[in-house]
């Protein structure tokens, strides 16, 4: 099954109040103290874009919960029904069975680590929590976080896209063919199918491969996992991404006739690979936490211009 979550920030249930469709998201907040922006050297003009800051812990609790539906609408536009959020101890997914395209903050349940349903009413996808509640106690909170680290997660999302679930079966790591693949340059790892989920030991297994800086898991014969090291929204463009660069994949391997064969092999005479200084560089401009999450911000708006308000309820 496919799921999409992201980390609460408070460990306390919140009662909601009266419900009023105004958004509250704060998409692209901007500085003219340049010093403190992640962006300062990829922007110009007089202003730069900066991660968004909150006053209070639900103020973050709302913004991350509306990206969160905002971010299974618009993966659901690009046919990738299928995702995960995190708080705590505690994580933010979909019902199952509900449509992705029309999911709203009331529909997500707060999970906690052991799989249990601390808020909500509707079920769950069983393997979706075995899957990632190992993932999170594993690898702890991410960037920016109380006790955080650069290895944490702070959101996942696990889709079954086409692309990538057919690259999957090829055993193989995606070849430098573009720019875009460069941001996934070593930092994505090979993880053989387990069969069918029964329990927390498969979201055990799947984490005993990363490594500090692993972004995306491709689960062979089964379909990609992405990090968000710093949001949901990071999570969500790597999965995007990473989609298309295996639809990318799969369209050079097709047009120069490349035999099946595993990572390392010779790319087919007329495939160009990027070398390897210029991926390094380029890993650094568009590979980062903060790149991810800024990457996604046109796709949040877009849906929330799609939404007129209706993911708010």
């Amino acid at each position: 099954m496919s799921s999409v979550h992201t980390l609460s920030s408070l460990s306390e249930t919140l009662h909601a109040g009266p419900q009023q469709a105004q958004p509250r998201l704060h998409l692209l907040p901007v500085t003219s103290d340049h010093s403190i922006s992640t962006f300062k050297d990829v922007q110009s003009g007089p202003n730069r874009t900066i991660i968004p800051t909150f006053s209070t812990p639900i103020d973050e609790r709302q913004y991350r919960k509306e990206h969160l539906v905002l971010v299974f609408r618009a993966l659901h536009r690009h046919g990738l029904a299928e995702g995960i959020a995190v708080e705590p101890n505690t994580f933010w997914v979909n019902p199952q069975g509900l449509s992705f395209a029309r999911m709203r903050v009331s529909d997500l349940i707060r999970v906690n680590d052991e799989g249990g349903i601390v808020e909500g009413d509707r079920p769950v996808d069983a393997s979706a929590t075995s899957i990632h509640a190992p993932i999170y106690k594993a690898r702890g909170r991410g960037q920016g976080q109380d006790g955080g680290s650069e290895s944490g997660v702070e959101a996942i999302v696990h889709v079954h896209g086409p692309h990538s679930k057919a690259f999957s079966a090829l055993g193989r790591q995606l070849d430098r063919i573009n720019q875009d693949v460069c941001a996934f340059d070593d930092c994505t790892v090979l993880v053989p199918f387990g069969g069918a989920v029964f329990d927390s030991l498969e979201g055990q297994r799947i984490a005993s491969f990363f490594r500090p800086d692993t972004k995306v898991a491709l689960l062979q014969n089964h379909g990609a996992l992405c990090l968000g090291r710093l949001s949901i929204d990071e999570a969500a463009w790597w999965q995007i991404s990473y989609e298309m660069c295996c639809k990318a994949q799969l369209l050079v391997d097709a047009a120069s006739h490349r035999p099946s064969g595993l990572a390392g092999a010779a790319l087919p005479n007329g495939v160009v690979r990027v070398g390897d200084d210029e991926c390094a560089s380029t890993k650094l401009e568009i590979g980062t936490a903060e790149m991810g999450w800024f990457c996604m911000a046109p796709y949040i708006e877009d849906e929330m211009w799609e939404s007129k308000g209706d993911h708010l309820w």
